[in-house]
This record gives C-alpha cells, structure tokens and sequence, in this order.
C-alpha cells in the first residue's frame, strides 16, 4: 500500500496490486508532481480508497481524491524526477529517458535508445545515469547530461513498428520462448534480452539477416523470474517486446 502520516498515524490510500501475470508489485519511486503523487513501479494495476482498481501500468498519479494513469511505458520506472510542472522516467527496455507531454511519454534521446536507471534534476538540466554507452549518437557510459531546452523542439518519438512484427511465445515464457520478428530488408539484425532495468543479459542473435520473417529461440531456464524485453536493433530502429519468466 501508498501510505501517509497525518501526525499521529499512518494513513493508506491504495496501492499497486498483484499484475495481470500474477507477479508481486512494488513501488520503486515516488515524486510530487504539479501538486499531485505521483507513484512509479512494477505494477498494472492499482486499487482505489474506495475500492475497485485502476488499470495503470507503471505510474499512477494520485491527486487526494482518486488514482488515475499516465499510459504508455514499456518497462518498470526505476526512478522518477519532477520540476517546472515537468515529469520525467528512466525507461531502461525501450530508451534512455522519457518526458510526459500530457498525452504520452516522449523519448528524450529519439536518435539513439538507451537503458536509463536514475535520474537527477538541476536546473533546467537532466543527469541520466544507467546501463547504456551512448547518449544523442556520443559515446556516454553510464552517465548522460539532457539540457531539457534546447532539446524541446527535437523530441519527437522514436519511429517503431507495431508490436505485430516482433511477439515472444509462449507468454509467460517457462524454459524457453520463441521470439519472432519480420525484416522489410535485408541486413544487420541484433536481438538483445534486457531485464527491467534496462540491462542487457544476453545476446540471442547478431548479424545479417534476410528479408522476411525470423525464428530465434531463447533459454529463460537461468533467467530469474521477473519482467523481460526482447529488443530488436535492425533497419534503423529498435523493436521491443515485454514478456515475463515465471517459474
């Protein structure tokens, strides 16, 4: 539960409940965001004071009367940073960072999609630290600075195709799975497994391919149980797809 202290208690309010896939939820950040909570972690679902749930996955923003969700993340915020009315995640399955535009969440870094795991505000300035080597096409490991001006009228989100040409079967995944994608042309393909953190755990497949679609099979019998990303780099953009390994 998301509790508060009202000076001589703790109070709840809600929280994450169990996922869809049946996974414990937990909360890994918390921030104030225009006046509101906002709450970040593995979850799809978070229930209300006055019962029922509210289907958010990831972030759910409670504003002292009801939760409601800011739609569209791919992976478990592990951090969350505020300002100027602004709201930022790390989002380490599908790029570095990514801003709330009030609609959706926008990647900051659209050229070059990174694992993003903290976050730090200054200013008018975002310090991203996580799993990556590269921010904006510059060599970065580990560590990235966004000036989050002069970046406005670039921020556009990354080009991807649908989740249909790239799936992960069977879903949740025991032992093994099948990730199937389609490529329009031939050429290099790298298909890396990355856990929720953003951080690559293995690497199924990389060199050219074909046009056309393609099989891989991956072994989850070593992978702890937990939420997983296939993420396909190939043709210019990088495809992911969530799964889960359960035991």
């Amino acid at each position: 539960n998301v509790a508060r202290w009202t000076g001589a208690a703790w109070e709840t309010f809600g929280g994450p409940v169990t996922t869809v896939l049946g996974l414990p939820p937990y909360v890994t950040a918390l921030a104030r965001w225009r006046g509101d909570l906002v709450v970040g972690g593995e979850f799809d679902r978070i229930t209300a004071p006055a019962g029922g749930t509210v289907d958010a996955r990831g972030v759910a923003v409670w504003d002292g009367t009801a939760w409601r969700a800011l739609p569209g993340l791919t992976t478990t915020p592990s951090d969350l940073a505020a300002a100027d009315g602004e709201l930022f995640v790390p989002d380490g399955l599908a790029f570095a960072a990514a801003r709330w535009t009030g609609t959706a969440w926008h990647a900051l870094d659209p050229e070059r999609p990174t694992g993003g795991a903290r976050l730090a505000l200054a200013g008018r300035r975002l310090y991203l630290s996580g799993f990556f080597e590269t921010a904006a096409g510059v060599g970065s490991p580990g560590l990235a600075v966004f000036d989050l001006d002069a970046r406005v009228s670039a921020e556009t989100p990354k080009p991807s195709l649908s989740e249909s040409r790239i799936s992960v079967a069977p879903n949740p995944s025991r032992g093994a799975a099948q990730v199937t994608f389609r490529l329009d042309a031939p050429g290099p393909a790298r298909l890396v497994l990355v856990d929720a953190l953003g951080r690559a755990v293995a690497v199924v497949a990389d060199g050219a391919r074909a046009a056309g679609e393609h099989t891989v099979r991956i072994d989850t019998s070593r992978l702890p149980a937990g939420v997983y990303a296939a993420r396909l780099d190939a043709e210019g953009m990088v495809r992911t797809q969530r799964f889960t390994v359960v035991r």
